[in-house]
């Protein structure tokens, strides 16, 4: 920011004032002298532009005794839990938070032993197996929660486990089956990826009915229509994805690159400065843009 005003007031009283142009490489370092007895939480740091506009404004706090903390439990285990709930809820705590010596997916496997057909417990060992690359198990466990969640609605309040099995069929499709399998393992043979690329996408589908799952969804049918060559369709769920969630960054460069493959040279221009702006960051949208990669390889 340049030509900032920098304040320093004790109560009221200005007792520093400073004008600079400021900069990450030029920062503003002075010494202000202050009353004998003055405390932090007497003090406001205020910064504005020339015309006054704040900028930003430090407070010193009132510093207050913190309330001590308990040190943190391991939970029972599963065995030992009573509710099936409460099995689903501590594995996904611990999914969340590691822990030395629980596992989150032991109380999702006794939840399920108590009730083979736990939607919730089901969908999170799904999503445990597709972290782990082990598609076919993830898609039994995922199939086995839709079956519970579509038993009297066909379109389930939570959309996460369709939206699981489509990334689930969606690796597989790529080849990607993981452990050394072979797609075919527990299954009866695919003679073609086609049939798994349809059944993701249809599975994307019924997860965007559901609010909290409808971006990404959008997103994911939009990446499978552009491996097939359907850029309309695909810029038109990109399009109901991103309104939204208008920063997901991803699909605001792959728009970009679906806009040029039908001939909107312009708007894809337009859009990537527009996400350029949003996130300058964004080395995806500045490689479209024709800047040179400057990132490092992990970036890359």
């Amino acid at each position: 920011q340049t030509s900032a005003v920098v304040r320093v007031i004790r109560k009221g009283h200005l007792i520093g004032e400073f004008k600079r142009s400021l900069a990450p490489d030029a920062p503003l370092v002075e010494t202000v002298r202050v009353p004998r007895g003055c405390s932090l939480k007497d003090l406001t740091v205020e910064v504005t532009n020339q015309d006054g506009q704040g900028l930003i404004r430090f407070a010193g706090p009132e510093l207050q005794t913190a309330k001590r903390v308990g040190s943190a439990k391991e939970p029972l285990p599963p065995a030992e839990i009573a509710g099936s709930e409460e099995l689903y809820l501590t594995g996904l705590h611990l999914e969340q938070y590691r822990h030395a010596t629980r596992k989150p997916e032991d109380y999702w496997r006794e939840g399920c032993r108590r009730d083979a057909d736990d939607s919730r417990c089901h969908t999170a060992l799904g999503r445990w197996h597709i972290r782990r690359g082990e598609f076919v198990s993830a898609e039994k466990h995922l199939r086995a929660a839709i079956r519970r969640l579509t038993r009297l609605n066909a379109n389930p309040a939570d959309g996460e486990a369709h939206y699981q099995l489509g990334r689930c069929l969606r690796f597989q499709a790529s080849g990607h089956v993981g452990r050394g399998l072979s797609p075919t393992v527990g299954r009866k043979a695919r003679p073609t990826t086609e049939p798994l690329l349809v059944q993701a996408r249809e599975a994307f589908a019924k997860a965007a009915w559901n609010l909290a799952w409808a971006a990404a969804s959008h997103h994911a049918i939009a990446e499978i229509d552009c491996t097939r060559g359907a850029w309309e369709s695909a810029l038109d769920h990109l399009d109901r994805g991103l309104r939204l969630n208008t920063d997901n960054l991803r699909a605001r460069d792959l728009k970009a690159l679906v806009l040029r493959r039908l001939g909107r040279e312009e708007d894809a221009a337009t859009l990537i400065d527009e996400t350029i702006a949003l996130d300058p960051l964004d080395w995806w949208a500045r490689w479209l843009h024709g800047d040179s990669l400057a990132c490092d390889t992990q970036v890359r």
